[in-house]
């Protein structure tokens, strides 16, 4: 099995050559190439990218986000006692 060799994933950057990501799947290339740096300079998440050879190998996004108890999934109300949900979430996964 060849070895994927890359660099260290880190904070996307301005400048990064998302326009030319395609791991074939539309979605994934669309977040990346459209929403990724908007979102990042908005503080709304953070996407990494991985690079390879000058390319972008990879990339991944973490959200933080919260909700009140009552605004909360049925799900999520179970949780006695709890005034706030918290999640972090990580995706999509690009490469």
């Amino acid at each position: 099995m060849p070895e994927f060799l890359a660099d260290t994933p880190r904070p996307l950057q301005s400048g990064d050559p998302v326009a030319d990501f395609d791991c074939g799947v539309e979605e994934l290339n669309r977040y990346l190439q459209r929403f990724a740096w908007i979102n990042q300079q908005a503080n709304a998440a953070v996407t990494y990218v991985t690079m390879k050879e000058g390319a972008i190998a990879g990339y991944y996004t973490i959200v933080a986000a919260s909700a009140e108890h009552g605004e909360a999934a049925e799900r999520l109300k179970k949780t006695p006692g709890t005034p706030s949900h918290s999640r972090l979430a990580a995706g999509p996964f690009g490469r």
